[in-house]
């Protein structure tokens, strides 16, 4: 075989060698890239149809108007600082809402998640005939904070039965409540007030007492009331004037319970005193 003949079979033979080569890595990179293309295409459908529990909140009534979705475990402290589908804001903007899949949402009229609230369980169509219980206003356009409930373990088509709700005694509930907070038996008036908000607006039995301490009934009578039960029984003896104010503070203030202050009271050096004074004598 002469030289040429040699220098050009190896040439064939090298480019025959070399081209599957290149056609296999270039196959490669191809089926790498259509996969990442694929993996980054299922995250951003995975995250537009994420369906379940959710709650979406509309600028009009009857569920109209731009629109913004939240789902169990979100809270916005400012709805100034967020915006409807289109950019609106929705600070005072919230005209109907619905509810879906067995979420829940607490809305409040203040940032941060203060001032009068709203427990809502199911669709509302219009917020206009909702109303405060302290003002006597509607909800409509007056939403500043807000946080979404439910469980978000659950996905599923919007359909698909909900978990069954164990059923709430509203009369029992408020009877209590007025017993441990106020400490009375409920007149007919506050029974018919707090069944209403208990049944048309979800409010929970946590709802009912904190609306309770924070009523000038509670201020005035019932908590002065249960310092002097609790001065009586642990100390054996009326309330100071600054123990009094102290404990009035922190009952209304900070929503002490009438535990939380005896347990306080038998932390004191007073009442450890007492206890040792006591033990001395019987011996």
């Amino acid at each position: 075989m002469g030289m040429k003949t040699f220098t050009l079979l190896s040439f064939v033979l090298g480019v025959a060698i070399a081209v599957p080569v290149q056609a296999g890595y270039s196959s490669q990179h191809r089926n790498s890239d259509r996969n990442n293309h694929t993996d980054r295409g299922h995250r951003d459908r995975d995250f537009r149809d994420r369906g379940g529990p959710r709650v979406i909140v509309y600028e009009d009534a009857n569920f109209r108007g731009e629109s913004f979705t939240i789902y169990p475990g979100e809270s916005i402290h400012n709805l100034k600082r967020a915006s409807f589908n289109r950019g609106k804001t929705i600070n005072d903007q919230i005209s109907s809402v619905r509810v879906i899949g067995g979420a829940s949402i607490m809305l409040y009229d203040h940032p941060r998640m203060r001032g009068q609230v709203l427990r809502v369980t199911s669709s509302i169509r219009d917020l206009e005939y909702r109303r405060m219980p302290d003002m006597n206003l509607p909800w409509n356009d007056r939403i500043s904070s807000l946080r979404v409930g439910g469980d978000r373990s659950h996905y599923g088509r919007d359909d698909s039965p909900r978990r069954p709700v164990a059923q709430v005694n509203p009369d029992r509930m408020i009877k209590k409540a007025y017993q441990e907070v106020l400490r009375r038996p409920v007149d007919p008036e506050g029974l018919r007030y707090y069944r209403s908000l208990v049944i048309d607006q979800g409010w929970s039995d946590r709802m009912v007492r904190s609306h309770l301490q924070r009523s000038g009934e509670y201020r005035r009578e019932s908590v002065d009331r249960i310092i002097h039960s609790a001065y009586q029984d642990v100390l054996n003896r009326k309330p100071d004037a600054m123990g009094l104010a102290n404990y009035r503070r922190l009952m209304i203030k900070q929503n002490w319970s009438e535990q939380r202050l005896r347990d306080d009271l038998r932390r004191s050096a007073e009442y450890r005193n007492r206890s040792m004074a006591q033990v001395s004598r019987r011996r």
